[in-house]
């Protein structure tokens, strides 16, 4: 991870969503590519906010892949529609 934060050469580091909790930053990366949503939206916006850390002086870029008709469709449309109810709950 030092590596990738640190040498530009390096241009794709392959993560879990589930690897949090390990002191995960990637303040190296600017591009995020979900491939495979969790059902647990917290787990993907921690994701996302292991780039987004101190030091980050690039702008990061979120992407989602989502195949139509398929259980990752329905599965996005769940988590966005949950992130939505929150948002609106917290003000």
């Amino acid at each position: 991870m030092e590596r990738f934060n640190a040498d530009k050469r390096i241009f794709c580091f392959i993560l879990s969503t589930r690897s949090g909790g390990l002191g995960v930053n990637l303040t190296g990366a600017d591009t995020v590519i979900f491939y495979d949503s969790d059902w647990n939206p917290t787990m993907d916006a921690q994701a996302q906010d292991r780039c987004h850390r101190i030091g980050q002086t690039r702008d990061v870029h979120i992407y989602r892949l989502v195949s139509p008709e398929c259980l990752s469709q329905y599965s996005v449309f769940i988590v966005l529609f949950a992130i939505a109810a929150m948002f609106l709950q917290i003000g």
